[in-house]
């Protein structure tokens, strides 16, 4: 807003927008961005370097390239209603994967009409194994992210 106002003071604007459809304004606005922890910087640099040459200095041109080379490249970022916990890796998504299969192959057992308490009992066992080793695997990864916070804190507290 460009009026004067003979003041030192400059004035706030704002739009109100009523929005009746709140669940897909959440899907529409579910991309965020790309998921950048597996990137490969080599395979990036390359494809950047194909999309500029040294006599651009158009800035729109950089963001641009930019863009499609991450388009490319990287995978999407969604953005859930949850966000990532800082200690999730890829070792406890498989321990949890294997967690959820015994625990569907427990229930699908106790429902089943002709299985007996043994081999019910059984699966309830191989469940809690899982289970177990997924707490304890969790347990040690938030102490490494722990350790790996309070780390950088004491390397540089400002940061």
């Amino acid at each position: 807003m460009e009026i004067e106002t003979l003041s030192d003071h400059q004035y706030i604007s704002f739009e109100i927008e009523d929005k009746h459809n709140k669940q897909s304004q959440i899907r529409d606005e579910t991309v965020t961005g790309w998921r950048v922890k597996r990137l490969n910087t080599q395979s990036m640099a390359l494809a950047i370097q194909k999309e500029i040459t040294q006599s651009d200095t158009d800035p729109e041109r950089y963001t641009e390239a930019l863009t499609r080379a991450c388009n490319f490249l990287l995978p999407k970022k969604k953005q859930g209603r949850r966000r990532e916990v800082y200690w999730w890796c890829e070792s406890i998504a498989e321990l949890r994967r294997k967690c959820l299969k015994k625990k569907r192959q427990m229930v699908r057992k106790n429902r089943r009409q002709g299985t007996s308490d043994q081999e019910k009992k059984q699966a309830y066992e191989l469940y809690k194994q899982a289970r177990k080793k997924l707490k304890l695997e969790i347990g040690r990864a938030k102490e490494k992210a722990w350790k790996e916070v309070c780390q950088d804190v004491e390397e540089d507290p400002w940061d």
